[in-house]
């Protein structure tokens, strides 16, 4: 069928398959078992060049947040079969743990005919939302699930509903999100005294 074609049938089909497998791509918790994890280092240390994620050495297996759709983009950008295949496949095996709030989101996006507003300024809201801005705690196993999910939903949604980008404006909301990405990472970053450190997940 080609790569295109099979994301047209089976993620953006509208279907309650397709729904089912786009919900799966953002994700946080694998089905998968510790073999499926093994095969993968054993995969990686066979290579000539040593090109094994760190983080692969120290996760657990368990531990898959939003990786079905990082392998998915970087498939679609690269136009590479093969690792557009193992999107596919990681969002196949995932829980669909993020359902409810993904679903509930989206419906009050649409209840709504306010625009959306810029995304630094989300962000802004969150931080000084004192619900929501102590909902994760170091504690939790995952921090959005235990954390923002189980202490501040309904909050969470509130500031969700407001993500909603028109078709003509995909190109501008993209570039936004991606300069609003690194000013969201530096401020991570950067501490007095210290040396500036990006991790991984930041990208």
């Amino acid at each position: 069928m080609g790569w295109q074609k099979v994301l047209n049938e089976y993620l953006f089909k509208g279907d309650e398959r397709s729904e089912d497998m786009l919900i799966r791509m953002f994700a946080g918790k694998s089905l998968v078992d510790f073999s499926y994890f093994n095969s993968l280092l054993s995969f990686y240390s066979n290579l000539k060049y040593h090109v094994m994620p760190s983080y692969y050495r120290y996760s657990s297996p368990l531990l898959g947040f939003l990786h079905p759709i990082i392998q998915l983009m970087y498939g679609i950008e690269w136009e590479q079969p093969a690792i557009v295949a193992m999107g596919l496949a990681q969002a196949a095996v995932h829980e669909d743990n993020m359902k409810k709030f993904l679903i509930t989101a989206e419906d009050a996006a649409k209840s709504s005919s306010t625009p959306m507003p810029q995304i630094a300024s989300l962000l802004e809201e969150v931080a000084t939302d004192n619900k929501l801005s102590t909902a994760a705690r170091m504690s939790d196993g995952n921090k959005v699930r235990d954390g923002v999910f189980a202490r501040a939903f309904d909050e969470m949604i509130r500031v969700a509903a407001k993500v909603k980008v028109e078709p003509e404006e995909l190109e501008e909301r993209t570039v936004e999100m991606y300069n609003t990405a690194v000013y969201e990472a530096a401020s991570a970053a950067i501490h007095p005294g210290k040396e500036p450190r990006f991790d991984f997940f930041l990208m």
